[in-house]
C-alpha cells in the first residue's frame, strides 16, 4: 500500500514538472514571436522616424541633479525651470518644483547686493524668500546665492502633493 502511495505521489510529481516544462516551452515559442514581431515593428519604424530616435536617446542622457538640504534631486535637461518634475531621492518621490528659493542669512538685515538683484519676502529674522520668474534657471540663481557670503543656506520649494494627475 505504502509503495503504491509513493509510486502515485512520484508519478504525479514528474507529470506536473513535465507538464510545466511544457508551457514553459509553449510560453517561450510565443515570447520570441512576439519579439520577432517587435523587432520587424521596430525596424520599420526607425527607419521612418530616425531622427525622433535620436533626439529621444540624447535627452535622456541629459539628465541632472542638484543638493537641495541634503536630499538629491534628479531632473532632465541642463536647466531647472519653475514646473519641472523632479524625483527626491531621499524620501523616492517626484515633485514640481514651485519656482520658490528660501534662504538663511546670518546677518540681521538683508545685504544690498542681494535686494537689487531679488526681490525678498521675509518669512521670518533670518530666512527670507524669492520667487522666480517663470522660464528663469533656478540652478543658476541659486549658485549665484551660494557664493554670498551672508547666505549660510539655500533651498528650493519642491511640492509633494500626491496629485498623480500632476506627473
Amino acid at each position: 500500500m505504502k509503495k503504491m502511495i509513493k509510486l502515485q505521489a512520484t508519478t504525479l510529481s514528474l507529470m506536473l514538472l513535465l507538464g510545466c516544462e511544457q508551457k514553459q516551452q509553449h510560453t517561450d515559442k510565443q515570447d520570441n514571436n512576439s519579439n520577432q514581431t517587435t523587432i520587424t515593428a521596430a525596424k520599420e519604424s526607425e527607419k521612418e522616424a530616425k531622427s525622433d530616435i535620436i533626439v529621444n536617446k540624447k535627452e535622456h542622457l541629459k539628465e541632472s541633479s542638484i543638493n537641495n538640504s541634503g536630499s538629491k534631486l534628479s531632473f532632465s535637461g541642463q536647466q531647472l525651470l519653475k514646473g519641472d518634475i523632479v524625483f527626491n531621492h531621499a524620501i523616492q518621490q517626484k515633485g514640481v518644483v514651485t519656482g520658490g528659493i528660501f534662504i538663511t542669512i546670518n546677518v540681521l538685515q538683508l545685504p544690498q547686493a542681494l535686494t537689487e538683484q531679488f526681490k525678498w519676502q521675509k518669512v521670518t529674522n533670518h530666512n527670507y524668500q524669492h520667487l522666480v520668474a517663470p522660464n528663469v534657471d533656478l540652478i543658476a540663481i541659486i549658485t549665484q546665492l551660494k557664493n554670498y557670503d551672508e547666505v549660510t543656506h539655500v533651498e528650493l520649494q519642491v511640492d509633494y502633493s500626491p496629485i498623480d494627475s500632476q506627473f
